[in-house]
């Protein structure tokens, strides 16, 4: 009787331990879900951005996260910047080509239509010289664009004072 007893006290604790566990496994399940909501909703917005959309996260953030939002914020706009400096660069480099190469297709039809041997080998001159000039153009915009990708890494760096 008293085994019995042991026994029908040890099944019901048992039990009682298994339902107790069991919820508690349910509790922190669902309150770690509502938690990470917030997160999740994030994560799908920013996913749902396109690739060249570069502008601030402008959604309510939880608290824990607000810092690094911010963050991305400031690194977007820094990551606009640069694709504006740089599609102005190019802008720029197109224009300052564009008349030179011109003035080395002319050359380069009148070589070819030249009279006389002297007259072609005076072209053939002039196109040269504007080819280098052409390539000395070149050379400065490279220059320029290494100049300022340079300025642009430079000012991020870090250094002790001390």
């Amino acid at each position: 009787m008293r085994n019995r007893f042991v026994t029908d006290v040890m099944t019901r604790s048992a039990l009682a331990i298994a339902a107790i566990m069991v919820s508690l496994v349910l509790i922190v399940w669902f309150s770690v879900r509502a938690g990470l909501g917030p997160l999740l909703e994030l994560e799908d917005a920013i996913e749902r951005r396109s690739s060249d959309d570069l502008s601030p996260i402008k959604r309510h953030v939880p608290e824990e996260v607000e810092g690094i939002v911010s963050r991305l914020n400031i690194l977007f706009g820094q990551v606009s910047e640069t694709m504006n400096a740089q599609s102005d660069f190019i802008a720029n480099a197109a224009h300052q080509m564009r008349n030179p190469i011109a003035g080395v297709q002319s050359l380069a039809l009148a070589t070819l239509s030249a009279r006389s041997e002297g007259e072609r080998k005076v072209r053939a001159e002039d196109l040269q010289q504007a080819v280098r000039e052409l390539a000395q153009l070149n050379e400065k915009l490279l220059l320029q664009e290494r100049a300022v990708s340079h300025a642009a890494k430079a000012s991020l760096e870090v250094f002790d004072l001390c």
